[in-house]
């Protein structure tokens, strides 16, 4: 079969793999290390030393700036606060990118730096967290922020948005496919969900236009040790600016740590003794 005329799929797809880097503050926050990956050069950020640690990972054409905030609530609570800028976001180097990738590049993260206690993402960065806890990142609990339980059923709601017919949307789905390497449905909330074995917090708008509220639903529903929170009003983005929702987050990896600590079991394969 031809290929239908490229603009239909093509500018969409460019939008899904070639996100925009939004402008820089002048100086990173905290300690910068940088990150030999896939050909490229990943940004981390480090503030604070010791246990807990704490990955926050940002979303699509964001930044590790996003979660200046964040790192500041962390840090006032006795945590040691790790930011990674994505593939082709920020700081870090590459042009393109996709899910599959970000997921190896959160990996990656988690390798450099021991055990992180808590890791949280949004939006694509809660995606990303989700397939790198499929490829073997361990973790005591992780908060996932108006992000897609599986990729397949995001994308081709975005290709409708877009307005794309039946054979645009195949065909725009089999090249993101082809850009990420694998299949779409290792992405899958089925998929995922056998790899966490550790408690998760799911905060979602019920109203968010850009990931349906359905996606956190499903993820908690497959998961059972997570807890889904509906934060009505947050948007999209605006949840990243709620000080109550921070507390939320930090307190919640307190509390799995100190479930983990009096536990004889170890949560998601991680020892009593990465603790410290």
């Amino acid at each position: 079969m031809p290929a239908p005329e490229a603009p239909a799929w093509a500018a969409l797809l460019q939008h899904l793999t070639l996100p925009l880097r939004s402008s820089l503050t002048a100086t990173p926050q905290g300690e910068s290390i940088e990150l030999p990956f896939e050909g490229i050069t990943l940004h981390l950020s480090r503030q604070g030393k010791g246990a807990p640690r704490v990955l926050l990972v940002h979303g699509w054409n964001s930044q590790s700036d996003t979660w200046n905030q964040w790192a500041a609530c962390y840090l006032a609570a006795g945590w040691s606060v790790w930011t990674l800028d994505l593939p082709a976001h920020g700081r870090s180097g590459g042009r393109s990118t996709d899910v599959a990738q970000c997921g190896r590049a959160v990996l990656s993260a988690g390798q450099v730096s021991g055990i992180f206690h808590q890791v949280v993402g949004h939006s694509t960065g809660s995606a990303a967290c989700l397939h790198a806890f499929r490829l073997g990142l361990k973790t005591f609990s992780s908060v996932h922020l108006a992000g897609p339980s599986t990729l397949r059923s995001v994308l081709v709601q975005t290709a409708a948005a877009h307005h794309l017919s039946f054979e645009d949307t195949a065909f725009f789905l089999s090249r993101y496919e082809d850009h990420m390497r694998e299949p779409l449905d290792h992405l899958s909330v089925e998929r995922l969900t056998e790899h966490l074995k550790h408690p998760g917090l799911v905060i979602h708008d019920p109203l968010d236009a850009v990931v349906p509220y359905s996606e956190a639903q499903n993820l908690t529903h497959a998961w059972p040790l997570a807890n889904l929170q509906a934060w009505p009003g947050g948007g999209h983005v605006r949840l990243l600016q709620q000080p109550a929702l921070m507390r939320m987050a930090s307190e919640h990896g307190q509390q799995a740590i100190l479930t983990q600590s009096a536990s004889p079991n170890s949560l998601n394969g991680v020892d009593h003794d990465e603790l410290a």
